[in-house]
């Protein structure tokens, strides 16, 4: 089974983070503030200290506050080589169309 990231765990990372868990994916958690990783963690979720710890799963889900937070995310994944092409990059954050766009060219280059 593949094993994914979500990275950001607030209102709508929580809930699906907690629905994966119950699916019985294995499941890394990563946020900015590292305390709201600890339900997940507890439920059997392994807390990833960066985000190269994060970008070692197959999927990587964002759920972040914003396109330029995910953008942020994501330049410094490409800059560490952490987005190699067996990687799945899903953004579900509040993102608009220019910065899906401009995000797709990162995860894509």
């Amino acid at each position: 089974m593949k094993t994914v990231s979500i990275l950001g765990i607030g209102l709508m990372g929580m809930p699906m983070a907690k629905r994966l868990l119950d699916a019985g994916f294995e499941l890394r958690v990563w946020n900015r503030t590292a305390e709201k990783c600890i339900p997940l963690v507890d439920k059997g979720a392994y807390p990833c200290s960066d985000l190269s710890d994060a970008a070692q799963s197959d999927i990587l889900i964002t759920m972040l506050a914003d396109g330029q937070v995910v953008k942020g995310v994501v330049e410094r994944l490409v800059a560490e080589n952490q987005l190699t092409k067996d990687k799945i990059v899903i953004d579900m954050s509040s993102t608009s169309l220019d910065e899906v766009k401009e995000i797709s060219e990162l995860v894509l280059s």
